[in-house]
C-alpha cells in the first residue's frame, strides 16, 4: 500500500459498535485516496501495526490499520 492508492474500508462486522453509536465515524464502506503510510500501536498492542490516512471524497481524514481496507486501484 502506498500514498495515491484508493482504498475501501472493510463492511462493518458484528463485533463493530453500532452506526447509531458512532454516526459519521463509522467508515465502513468508506472509500478515499491514502495520504499517508506509518505504523502505530492501536489499543494495547505491544507491536506497532501497519497503518495509513486516507482522505475520502467528503474531505475526511480517516486513521486505521491497513487490514481494515482493500486497494481498489483500477
Amino acid at each position: 500500500m502506498k500514498v495515491g492508492d484508493l482504498v475501501k474500508y472493510r463492511e462493518r462486522i458484528p463485533t463493530d459498535p453500532e452506526p447509531s453509536i458512532v454516526g459519521d465515524l463509522g467508515a465502513w464502506g468508506n472509500i478515499g485516496i491514502v495520504i499517508e503510510v506509518f505504523s502505530m500501536r492501536w489499543g494495547n498492542e505491544k507491536i506497532p501495526t501497519p497503518s495509513i490516512e486516507y482522505v475520502d471524497f467528503n474531505g475526511d481524514k480517516i486513521i486505521c490499520k491497513t487490514v481494515e481496507v482493500e486497494v481498489i486501484n483500477v
